[in-house]
């Protein structure tokens, strides 16, 4: 089961997903607990919910599960585990297979563009190559602005490579300036 972090007892199912810290019966630290709920029902519990009854549907993939839902693109029966919910669409496995390979799916995001390795690439490769390059500089801030709030990986980065580009094309921008001011200057 589930074990307290700090002397590992083993909790009881009461302190799970109560919403708030609960004590843990032997150190009495404070722990919040949030489990899947059909780790603490009853396995005949569980089996019973999803096995199939005479008067209901039957999963055309698991014909002894109960049916939950119908797949909106070929109307086959489907249980909660074939259920796939993309965008609100329902869909049974094998239609999301087709629909992948066949691209009818807009809305299953396959491809992501990483604006944020992009820009941070541009900014390091024109700072090594050509440090006084104000161009590459404001299109590494052009991405940074246009894709800041875009969708980022599902392996959850964050923007620090979008602040770690700014700062690098901010120090180019500012060499370039110099570099020109100081040109300008020496003609006078």
């Amino acid at each position: 089961m589930v074990n307290c972090p700090l002397c590992q007892a083993g909790l009881k199912p009461a302190v799970f997903n109560t919403g708030g810290p609960e004590p843990c019966p032997l150190c009495d630290a404070k722990i919040q607990v949030e489990v899947f709920p059909a780790l603490t029902r009853p396995e005949e519990e569980v089996l019973r919910s999803e096995a199939l009854v005479d008067d209901q549907a039957g999963c055309f993939f698991h014909p002894g599960k109960k049916a939950v839902r119908v797949c909106d693109v070929c109307g086959r029966f489907i249980c909660a585990l074939c259920d796939l919910d993309i965008n609100g669409d329902h869909l049974c496995p094998q239609c999301l297979e087709t629909g992948k390979k066949k691209g009818s799916i807009e809305s299953l995001d396959l491809n992501r563009m990483r604006w944020d390795k992009l820009a941070l690439l541009i900014a390091v490769v024109s700072y090594i190559t050509s440090v006084f390059s104000g161009f590459f500089a404001l299109l590494t801030m052009f991405i940074i602005f246009k894709y800041w709030n875009a969708p980022r990986s599902i392996t959850g980065n964050t923007r620090v490579r979008f602040i770690i580009a700014f700062l690098i094309a901010i120090s180019q921008f500012a060499l370039t300036l110099f570099f020109f001011y100081s040109i300008f200057n020496g003609l006078d």
